[in-house]
């Protein structure tokens, strides 16, 4: 009998400890902290610069969702970006930004459903977040740009593509874009 009720205590005991750590979430990576305001669901919508041949031409409307959400455990941040120009989808992007402890850095990669890929790393400064990096392009082609975020307000974050370079040729810096959060629905 003894035993039957210590294990029960046992099992009551581990319910309540599961229960009590299941509504808390884990603390936040201290390095990634800087990264918060990007965490929630963005959307855009911005006009295309250059013709993307069989994709979009330029002048169309591309509408844009990006979803910055912590991995369970809090120590990374996954990315996953949509961009359609009316139902078409032209570009699916997937990314994760963690901390390099080894080069005490945040870093980030992001693959493009073209097959381009785009390895950076994240600064955080007071009033912006800038993600400086290097890649290829869906063809093969390298290509360099910073994504700045700045007016990183709980509601509203300005996004531009900037210093950006495909191949040899220097590109001019993106339009300032407005990324507005995208409000849960009840």
């Amino acid at each position: 009998m003894k035993r039957v009720i210590a294990v029960q205590m046992v099992l009551m005991i581990t319910a309540v400890a599961s229960t009590v750590f299941a509504q808390s979430a884990p603390p936040i990576n201290e390095n990634l902290k800087g990264l918060k305001p990007l965490i929630g669901k963005w959307a855009t919508e911005i006009t295309l610069e250059e013709d993307f041949p069989g994709v979009a031409q330029k002048g169309d409307k591309v509408s844009f969702v990006a979803i910055y959400k912590w991995t369970r455990n809090r120590n990374a941040i996954t990315l996953t970006v949509n961009a359609n120009v009316e139902d078409k989808v032209i570009n699916v992007t997937n990314g994760l930004l963690a901390w390099d402890a080894l080069n005490k850095k945040i870093v980030g990669l992001d693959a493009y459903i073209q097959g381009g890929m785009y390895l950076y790393e994240a600064q955080v400064h007071e009033d912006e977040i800038l993600l400086v990096g290097h890649g290829a392009t869906g063809d093969g082609a390298k290509m360099e740009q910073t994504v700045r975020y700045s007016d990183l307000s709980r509601n509203g974050i300005t996004g531009q593509f900037i210093n950006r370079k495909e191949g040899d040729k220097q590109l001019p810096d993106g339009e300032p874009f407005t990324l507005n959060r995208v409000k849960k629905k009840s």
